[in-house]
């Protein structure tokens, strides 16, 4: 099966992040996502709230979504976050791919041991704004070696992040059609972001 793995704090999961699944689900031969929250990812600041409550804003999320499920490997390990760690558990039977922004793409070479992410998954990157679809040359290079290329998702820009949502919750602003709406109660029910 082609699985496609989008790994990210999900602090909280939101519209953009459901539009990058649905995208993959449209990409290729994709049959499934599965969503990887981190639990305390090496190059983010610590404040993240608890895994228990982020899993329930994607559970809330992806109601419905029979393709799109919740990987918890991440959770499960000690230690820092690394994505090597979790695409060298994946089982072997299955071709994978990683999602990722451009923003991403352009920092990819700072990744703990992204030459040997390069081997276990293809790259399935989605356009932000500000950040352009180049393809830096040493990732161009490893990719040569290894016989492979970087797809493209097909896809309208949203310049959402998480980070803007936790901002609009702290000023009081309404985030109604930048998240699922059962979310929404989910966080006021549980009084999150607020400070």
């Amino acid at each position: 099966m082609h699985i496609a793995l989008l790994g990210g704090s999900f602090n909280p999961f939101h519209k953009a992040h459901l539009s990058l699944a649905l995208s993959a689900l449209n990409f290729g031969e994709i049959k499934q996502v599965q969503l990887l929250p981190a639990k305390k990812p090496w190059q983010k600041p610590s404040q993240m709230l608890e895994a228990a409550h982020r899993i329930a804003m994607i559970k809330l999320s992806i109601a419905g979504q029979s393709n799109i499920c919740i990987n918890t490997s991440e959770l499960e390990r000690d230690g820092l976050t690394y994505t090597i760690d979790t695409v060298e558990a994946l089982p072997p039977e299955h071709k994978y791919y990683w999602i990722m922004g451009s923003d991403q793409l352009q920092n990819f070479t700072t990744w703990h041991r992204w030459q040997d992410i390069l081997r276990h998954v293809d790259l399935l990157v989605a356009h932000r704004p500000s950040y352009p679809l180049e393809i830096p040359s040493e990732i161009s290079e490893e990719l040569k070696k290894l016989n492979k290329e970087i797809h493209f998702l097909q896809m309208e820009d949203q310049n959402l992040s998480s980070t803007q949502i936790r901002e609009k919750i702290k000023n009081s602003q309404s985030i109604e059609g930048l998240v699922h709406p059962e979310v929404i109660k989910y966080i006021n029910t549980h009084n999150l972001y607020k400070e």
